[in-house]
């Protein structure tokens, strides 16, 4: 016979018909085909593909034509007459497999590139039969594939996309491998095993026929369609993969605000809010098969990388919380703050660790300082502080929703005292477990006062007298007097309008003449203390004068010590503002009384100082030299470093000082009016001895 292997088929099919029953095992599949196929489809390592093993065990299958037994196969290769029809019979059944297998295996439905390998047959399963009873043991066969998941697969637009399924799994989210389609053909029992990369487990499995397994500790997922016999052919396996190692995320976002004061009373606000991990932005286009409620900052930028999370769904994030700050922040300072934001850090990732570090961050700032419309310079506002104010500062950032941690930078020796608070601090630092904080801003270096402080000297440089009205009892004098008032430091003029945050008791010399400078008050400030001091001094000399007086202020001496130069890193009142009256002659008039330490005592004479609504004013009047105090009232006396004697009192909260005071002329002064008289007899005597002398030597 020309084809000895088309004859082998011939006997074979004779000897079918007369074989006997109980030497063969029972058919179980009423098709020409019975075959039990397992496929391991293992996912490669990034999870964008997968390798096929198919082993196929072929207990029934038709061969040119006839239904043949795995047995009947076995004895047709055994009955070839040489090697090549033996081959021939291994392709042709190997193309079975091919061609039966190939629809088998397209899970993906087109949302895959599948790239068979050829199949093979198990030789040893067809030459031979170890259990020569069943007519029906298999020859196995291996078949393998290579699926390349398009991007369409897993909902994505691109390849370069790809490599983001795994970054997301290992970040945390769970990845949805849906929609699989699983066949098995007529007569067969197919096993379908989904076998992950170590690290990566199945979370869960469904399918619409059939109930899928999970095994191997998570790893695999198991589904066996048994068409052996007909019936459910097909199913749809639906499946969601975790990474083991995933972190258990939450919202980290870590705020650092900083408001730097060093500009008082202008103020900028930045604020760095980094994101280690959020909830993903209800905006973002993130690919329907991937399913996570957090994202890290790694995972923000592969997403922005991607387009699936733009800079408009970052600030849908956190716009909310910077509305929030802006509110706060125009409550508490009192003028209208506009904040702006920019990203950083939104490139590069990590895709094996998929982490925190560095955080995606965006930058807030104000586009321009805040201006609490205070009317104050800077220099005005660190001036006033040095000296001794206080600004009155609520601190609020509002509830942002995130962590922060807030500084408030203030100038040099500037600090802010929370109330409550015994101390104060630069910065001082604050966190949202207390968004709002009252206290003041102050200077550290500033002086405390407990009083203002006026000091006002009546100098009476000489005193002029007749030596023989002195010697008579019947004192005729004129003083020279100097009038100075020091202002050093004073109650808060009315005309200097301090903003309602600031606060101060007293005003020293330095803030004053820093308050003229920067035109928070004017000029008819002083020419009104002049005004009032003047008429004030005239009325309270005119006793002791004996009738009015008309005083001049040095006007030059005034100017000279508003002139000098404010440093306001030092305010203080060492350099008082002088009122200085012009030097003027102030006639006195006294009669003898009885002895006493002093040759002549000068009539009791009594003063009233008035208060002034400037401050608290101490008077002293330091008498001419040899004038001595016998007697004060009201007053205290003492002696200058020169050894003049005076008087002082004061006249506080709003009282006049009332001075009764007794003045004596002592040996001193009569000796030192007397002098120059007793010079001129001496020199006189002395002439006139000389003489005689002269006249006498002649004569002799």
């Amino acid at each position: 016979m020309k084809n000895p292997m088309m004859f082998a088929v011939c006997l074979l099919f004779l000897g079918s018909m007369f074989a006997l029953p109980d030497a063969i095992a029972a058919d179980e599949s009423p098709f020409n085909e019975w075959v039990e196929a397992r496929l391991d489809i293992t996912f490669t390592d990034t999870l964008t593909g997968c390798h096929v093993n198919g082993t196929f065990d072929v207990r029934k299958e038709s061969y040119n034509g006839i239904v043949c037994s795995a047995d009947d196969l076995r004895s047709i290769y055994s009955a070839a007459a040489n090697p090549s029809d033996k081959q021939a019979m291994v392709n042709a059944l190997n193309s079975f497999i091919d061609e039966q297998s190939g629809s088998m295996v397209d899970f993906f439905s087109g949302d895959a590139a599948i790239t068979p390998h050829d199949a093979t047959c198990g030789v040893s399963t067809l030459s031979s039969d170890v259990a020569g009873s069943d007519a029906y043991n298999p020859v196995r066969f291996y078949k393998d594939y290579d699926i390349s998941f398009r991007p369409s697969f897993f909902k994505m637009s691109n390849e370069s996309q790809m490599e983001a399924v795994r970054a997301f799994l290992v970040m945390g989210a769970k990845v949805a491998v849906n929609g699989v389609k699983l066949s098995s053909n007529n007569g067969w029992s197919t096993t379908f095993k989904y076998i992950l990369p170590q690290g990566f487990s199945f979370e869960s499995a469904s399918a619409s026929y059939g109930s899928p397994v999970i095994v191997d500790s998570g790893r695999s997922v198991s589904q066996t369609i048994d068409n052996v016999k007909g019936g459910k052919g097909q199913c749809v396996l639906d499946m969601n993969v975790s990474y083991d190692d995933a972190p258990v995320l939450s919202e980290d976002v870590q705020i650092l605000i900083e408001a730097d004061a060093t500009g008082l009373p202008q103020m900028e606000i930045s604020a760095l809010i980094n994101i280690g991990a959020v909830s993903v932005p209800a905006t973002a286009s993130i690919p329907e098969t991937v399913k996570m409620d957090y994202a890290t900052a790694d995972g923000i930028r592969m997403a922005y990388k991607y387009g699936w999370l733009t800079k408009a769904d970052l600030d849908s994030e956190t716009l909310p919380k910077i509305s929030s700050m802006e509110n706060a922040l125009s409550e508490a300072f009192g003028a209208n703050v506009s904040l702006s934001s920019s990203w950083s850090n939104l490139s590069g990732y990590t895709a094996e660790i998929m982490g925190k570090d560095p955080p995606a961050s965006c930058a807030v700032y104000t586009d321009k300082p805040i201006d609490p419309g205070m009317n104050f310079s800077h220099n005005a506002v660190l001036g006033f502080l040095n000296a001794g104010a206080t600004i009155r500062q609520n601190i609020s950032i509002g509830e942002v929703g995130y962590d922060y941690n807030a500084k408030l930078i203030l100038p040099e020796n500037i600090e802010f005292k929370p109330d409550g608070s015994v101390s104060g601090s630069n910065p001082y630092v604050w966190t949202q477990a207390k968004p709002s904080v009252s206290g003041a801003i102050f200077s550290r270096i500033a002086p405390s006062y407990e009083n203002a402080l006026i000091n006002a000297t009546i100098d009476m440089k000489t005193l002029k007298a007749e030596i023989l009205k002195i010697i008579s009892g019947n004192l005729q004098a004129a003083s020279e007097v100097e009038i100075s008032v020091e202002v050093r430091r004073v109650n808060v003029p009315s005309d200097l309008e301090m903003p309602g945050k600031i606060s101060m008791k007293y005003v020293n010399s330095d803030a004053l003449r820093l308050a003229l400078n920067e035109e928070l008050i004017s000029s008819d400030y002083f020419s009104n203390i002049t005004e009032k001091m003047l008429g004030k001094m005239e009325g309270a000399l005119s006793g002791m004068a004996g009738g009015a007086l008309s005083l001049e202020l040095d006007k030059a001496a005034l100017d000279a010590s508003l002139a000098i130069p404010v440093d306001i890193s030092g305010m203080n009142d060492e350099n008082p503002i002088v009122f200085k009256v012009k030097t003027f002659e102030l006639s006195l008039g006294a009669k003898k009384s009885g002895a006493q330490a002093a040759l002549v005592n000068l009539p009791k004479f009594s003063f009233s100082f008035p208060s002034m609504e400037y401050g608290d004013v101490i008077y002293r009047i330091i008498m001419p030299p040899g004038i001595e105090v016998v007697s004060a009232e009201g007053a205290t006396s003492g002696k200058t470093q020169g050894g003049r004697q005076y008087v002082e009192a004061s006249a506080m909260s709003g009282k006049s000082a009332n001075i009764g005071i007794v003045l004596g002329v002592g040996i001193g002064f009569i000796l030192g009016v007397a002098w120059p008289f007793i010079v001129g007899i001496v020199a006189v005597c002395a002439v006139v001895i000389a003489v005689v002398i002269i006249r006498k030597r002649q004569k002799k």
